[in-house]
């Protein structure tokens, strides 16, 4: 997995059914631990531990989207700025599964 990835949920969960889709839009490191941060179509987001086997438990990679692959993750308020209007809609609107 890597920022631009495209996923699908294997369970429930922030408020997202079985099979909502997901982008990541950042690999992140802090002290030992690493994964990568998901949002969500329904606007929300969280981050997948690879130590705790949280990305293969969650996520399935189903696509690869080049265009957000180059995502500058900022900070989350960009983050929902950047969803509110429309950055990602091409992802969660046009996606075929």
């Amino acid at each position: 997995m890597r920022v631009g990835s495209i996923v699908k949920l294997r369970v429930s969960i922030l408020d997202n059914d079985v099979g909502a889709l997901g982008l990541c839009y950042e690999e992140y490191k802090i002290g030992e631990h690493s994964g990568y941060s998901i949002i969500f179509e329904n606007g929300r987001y969280d981050g997948f531990s690879l130590e705790c086997k949280e990305v293969e438990k969650f996520l399935e990679e189903i696509s690869f989207s080049k265009n957000h692959s180059r995502y500058e993750f900022k900070n989350v308020l960009q983050l929902s700025y950047d969803f509110d209007n429309g950055l990602f809609d091409d992802i969660f609107k046009n996606i075929k599964i």
